[in-house]
């Protein structure tokens, strides 16, 4: 299917063979002395199909440190220009290849392909037979159909760095001024070599990858493109060509000037010029040839991810949401600087000053146990209160859906290091600045959701001077700024943690057994792969479980605090509260991102309580966090080390989540490890007899399922004692009583 083919918009096209104009004959005598001719413009567009699986014998990816890159020769492409009629700003609009417009089409006689015009009677060739129609009711005409023409010929294709949510299309126009310089640089006029633009869609996104087409406008192409591709290293030398006459310009000693028309202006149509900028250029290209030395061979351009692109767009639009924060209370001022010796911001909120470092690693040479790139690090430079560096994650749904295990790995890491705040923005949080993104997240910092929030939460903030701060009314953006212009935000964040943790206990819950063995069952399993000391104990523990939807909800919500504790300190009892993200794919609904948003919003304002973690059921299952274990760092209350790792064989095995919770209480308990994951007991005849999820045949201790109860009597009767899934209280008499 072509690349500009949507789905549910078919339209009627004729293909253009032969053109012929008819005039009356006395008209056609009169002078053209004077020009009285009205010109008449249309909507059209040049498409370009590319048969990726057949039609491309060579092709090269060059990536760099900021977004992926490449470009491949096409043999043999579809170039199609269609004509959708006059244009116009009233009629139907809709959208070809990511391009809405209004599309009229052409009213044209079916019998002699007359264009009809829009008022008036039909116009018709001589012997038209619709002249004089057989019947009154007699269809003539074909209406709302569009015109093309196509022909093949070869084409160069390169990744244009820029996707299209680059809404001011700078680093795109400049991108394609550049190419076209190295080029003219290159080649000289080669005039038959044009240049399009070609915008593939990407599944399950809501943008589109961008292509620079070179095309040969001789129908088969001369085979300049193709000598072009023999050279690996030839669209190198364009981009270094471009990048000399750039740097060597001198419109480049003219502040006032981002190019001219002795560099860049001369290569792309008049109404680009507003958005080519000779420095955007300059800083493409250098990027692309930072990357010159990764040059390799691939199968084909369409294998190369768009992930990349599009982070870099979303970096690139906080930076503008955060500058349009501002209003009349707070001030907010961004300009470029060199931040550790590269291209950073300087930031001013009212009388605070801070530095925005981009792409920044976070390892242990930092404090942080497990590697990540934070896009930004917002540094503390000149502020009244004792605020911490903020490491920043702009992530976009369509990339991370399926990173929630590494991503709060590695946010979970920074956090613990006690020495950063951990901040992570969704697309449409930083959309949400620009335009209304409507219902995008979850409602997950609602207190009057929570189950205790209506008495709680209101009461424990008021009481600590804390209510300028409203996290239930603003967005994660606005939270940020908020952090980042108040003196006082380390306090006040904690206060409304706190308030929160209050508001999801549960005091009803407190001498309810069945409750309470659902939220250890729960709570252990997290802490035993987190890596945290447990203090639960039934009857002097205060709990709660709440998810912030009623139905099929993917995220859920444990606090737990000693019930002395919370007499004792009150709002300053040190309640833990641990957050789960269900990102199981097999257990998805259409709230997941929602969920996934809304989870993000919860974790960046809990941060702020240090009993705080937050995990997900994929990565406690995969066992990611045991990279968080025996890791000292640098807040007071930190888990101690758990013995998890060295049951790793063992957890590896494990399928049921039954069986999961079983290990991680035996983990707890200091249990010993059982010799075998799905034991076989053989009978008399050497044949199976019996099965048990997990045996100790030293012991001849035998774990079965509910699922294995018809088992029981074979392991009893050869000598063997048995234990179940759910008998968490027992599991140490049972190894006590074989002893």
């Amino acid at each position: 299917m072509p690349a500009w083919a949507d789905s549910g918009q078919v339209r009627s096209m004729l293909k253009v063979r032969m053109v012929y104009s008819n005039m009356d004959y006395a008209k056609s005598q009169i002078s053209d002395e004077g020009e009285d001719r009205q010109n008449t413009f249309y909507s059209k567009q040049l498409m370009v199909e590319v048969n990726e699986d057949e039609d491309i014998p060579l092709a090269y990816r060059m990536d760099n440190d900021e977004f992926c890159f490449g470009y491949e020769f096409v043999k043999k492409s579809i170039l199609r220009e269609i004509n959708f009629g006059e244009s116009d700003i009233v009629g139907e609009q809709f959208t070809v290849a990511g391009k809405e417009d209004v599309r009229k089409g052409f009213k044209i006689c079916k019998h002699c392909g007359k264009v009809q015009p829009e008022k008036g009677a039909g116009e018709h060739s001589y012997t038209c037979r619709a002249k004089n129609p057989s019947t009154a009711t007699e269809d003539l005409f074909e209406e709302f159909l569009f015109l093309y023409r196509e022909f093949k010929t070869e084409a160069l294709r390169i990744l244009v760095p820029a996707t299209t949510l680059d809404s001011s299309r700078v680093r795109q126009e400049s991108f394609i001024a550049a190419f076209m310089l190295g080029m003219k640089q290159y080649f000289g006029n080669v005039e038959h070599l044009r240049a399009t633009l070609s915008e593939v869609p990407i599944t399950n996104a809501d943008f589109r990858k961008q292509y620079l087409v070179i095309y040969d406008s001789v129908p088969g192409g001369t085979g300049y493109l193709k000598q072009l591709m023999l050279n690996e290293h030839s669209l190198v030398d364009i981009f270094e060509k471009a990048l000399d006459v750039l740097e060597k310009c001198g419109c480049k000693a003219d502040p006032q000037k981002d190019g001219c028309y002795h560099c860049l202006y001369a290569y792309r149509q008049s109404q680009s010029i507003g958005q080519i900028s000779r420095s955007t250029a300059i800083r493409l290209l250098k990027q692309i040839l930072s990357g010159k030395e990764n040059l390799h061979e691939i199968p084909k351009l369409g294998d190369v991810p768009a992930n990349s692109l599009f982070e870099s767009e979303l970096e690139r639009e906080f930076i503008e949401a955060l500058s349009q924060m501002g209003s009349e209370k707070r001030e907010i001022i961004i300009s470029k600087e060199l931040v550790n010796n590269k291209e950073g911001y300087l930031l001013k909120v009212n009388n605070a000053i801070w530095e925005i470092e981009p792409q920044v690693r976070l390892d242990s040479a930092c404090g942080v146990c497990v590697e990540s790139r934070a896009d930004f690090v917002i540094h503390p430079v000149k502020t009244e209160g004792n605020h911490r560096p903020i490491a920043v994650y702009t992530d976009g749904f369509l990339f991370h859906k399926n990173k929630v295990d590494g991503d709060t790995l590695k946010r979970e890491a920074v956090r613990r290091s006690g020495i950063y705040r951990v901040w992570t923005l969704s697309w449409k949080d930083v959309q949400n600045t620009f335009h209304a993104q409507g219902d995008y997240a979850t409602y997950t910092l609602l207190p009057e959701k929570m189950i205790n929030g209506a008495r709680m939460y209101k009461p424990t903030v008021e009481s600590e001077n804390a209510t300028g701060l409203q996290p239930y009314k603003a967005s994660p953006m606005e939270l940020l700024v908020n952090y980042l212009a108040n003196p006082e935000a380390e306090r006040i964040f904690n206060v409304h943690a706190r308030a929160y943790a209050m508001s999801m206990l549960d005091i009803s819950l407190l001498r309810n057994s069945a409750s309470y063995a659902d939220w250890q069952m729960e709570t252990s399993r997290l802490e035993n792969a987190l890596g945290l000391q447990s203090i639960a104990e039934f009857g002097n523990t205060i709990f709660g479980i709440w998810q912030p939807t009623s139905v099929n909800s993917h995220m859920t919500v444990y606090t737990g605090v000693e019930s002395n504790e919370l007499q004792k300190n009150k709002a300053h009892a040190k309640i833990r509260v641990y957050t789960l993200l269900n990102d199981s794919e097999n257990s998805r609904t259409e709230k997941y991102e929602a969920e996934w948003n809304g989870y993000w919003q919860f974790v960046n304002m809990m941060q702020f309580l240090p009993e705080f973690a937050f995990a997900s059921v994929t990565g406690i299952r995969q066992m990611v966090y045991a990279a968080l274990l025996n890791i000292e760092t640098a807040q007071d209350n930190q888990p101690t080390a758990s013995p998890a790792n060295e049951w790793t064989e063992i957890l590896e095995q494990i399928i049921y989540d039954d069986t999961l919770a079983f290990v991680m209480k035996c983990i707890e308990l200091g249990a010993p490890q059982p010799s075998v994951v799905g034991f076989e007991l053989i009978g008399e005849n050497e044949d199976v007899i019996a099965e048990a999820e997990l045996a100790w045949e030293t012991n001849k201790i035998a774990m079965l399922t509910t699922a294995q109860a018809e088992n029981e009597n074979a392991f009893i009767n050869h000598g063997w004692t048995v234990i179940w899934v759910d008998d968490f209280d027992d599991i140490l008499i049972h190894f006590q009583e074989v002893e």
